[in-house]
């Protein structure tokens, strides 16, 4: 298949930013009074590495700053080269959320809320879009579509070499990541939470009885990570029923699956919830703890993060037509 672009979909938050990704608005010295425990570890971990608008933001600079640098290697290889516009993604979970460091640190609601059909849905919608080019039927890369098959092989030869340069160029300044102090904090922060979390009696007894708990549900996985990535794989396989590319949502494969995935989420809220509970409980006093311990450098990168949201917010909501 002609590759005739380089795609590149971050990891982060899509959609409604004004009710989904808020920004930091008073860089607080780490201070978690008055929240819940989950508040309080997940309010902290975007204190250390950015909320999802951050993410966003820092992934939108990183595909211009890679796209612009491909478009203008090609320029200079005498192709011209449409760089894909900036598609984040849909999924609402930060990317080093602490949902991701144990079962029992995700919330009992999350398969309700971070919903695996409505992610299939998106990423179906928009490979569809990336493989045929815009709704309106334009070809996605006219640079390249314009060309016959020899002069097409001589642009992809040239995309390949602008795509290592441009690779270089962004090793070099790497505006992807946060700063190396904030990903040894979160480092830190991360083992404390999961040596507390492994620890814990009632944590992990509530953990070893999930697969058992879920079967006399009728539900068959061994953990909570092979539950979401289950249904992820049989919401592919109902969308796919009438072929590759194609939404197929008022079929009878599709309302099989989301009761499936209805009563996956009800199985799975009842069984991780003890195991939850347990877990805020001991986690509350190692975030709490944390927090005063490493207050300078928490401070130091949440400002940092509302200086990157400060600057760029606008202008990336702007190329993506939303506003605040």
């Amino acid at each position: 298949m002609p590759r005739s672009r380089f795609w590149l979909v971050i990891p982060t938050c899509v959609a409604v930013f004004a009710s989904a990704c808020g920004t930091q608005q008073d860089v607080e010295r780490a201070s978690v009074d008055g929240r819940t425990p989950a508040e309080r570890l997940n309010y902290l971990n975007t204190q250390i590495v950015g909320d999802r608008m951050s993410w966003t933001i820092r992934g939108w600079r990183a595909h211009h700053q890679l796209q612009d640098a491909v478009t203008s290697c090609m320029a200079d290889a005498g192709f011209e080269y449409a760089a894909p516009p900036f598609m984040p993604s849909q999924d609402p979970a930060l990317p080093v959320s602490p949902v991701d460091w144990s079962d029992a640190l995700a919330p009992p609601d999350m398969l309700s809320t971070a919903v695996p059909s409505r992610d299939v849905i998106w990423a179906v919608e928009h490979s569809a879009v990336r493989e045929h080019g815009s709704s309106e039927g334009e070809p996605a890369n006219p640079g390249f579509t314009s060309l016959g098959a020899a002069d097409q092989a001589v642009y992809n030869a040239s995309l390949d070499g602008c795509l290592a340069a441009a690779n270089e160029l962004a090793l070099e300044d790497d505006v992807s990541q946060p700063s190396v102090e904030s990903q040894e904090v979160q480092g830190l922060l991360k083992a404390s939470v999961v040596e507390a979390v492994a620890e814990d009696e009632a944590v992990q007894s509530g953990l070893s009885g999930y697969e058992a708990c879920l079967a006399a549900k009728g539900i068959q996985a061994e953990d909570f990570s092979s539950l979401r990535a289950q249904l992820v794989g049989k919401a592919n396989e109902a969308l796919s029923a009438t072929g590759p590319q194609t939404l197929s949502t008022d079929s009878p494969a599709w309302a099989r699956y989301l009761s499936v995935e209805q009563r996956s989420a009800r199985a799975d809220a009842s069984c991780r919830k003890e195991a939850h509970e347990a877990a805020m409980e001991v986690v509350d006093p190692v975030v709490i703890s944390f927090a005063q311990d490493h207050a300078d450098e928490i401070a130091r990168a949440a400002e940092e993060w509302q200086r990157l949201n400060s600057e760029y917010e606008a202008d990336m909501l702007g190329e993506l037509g939303l506003t605040r």
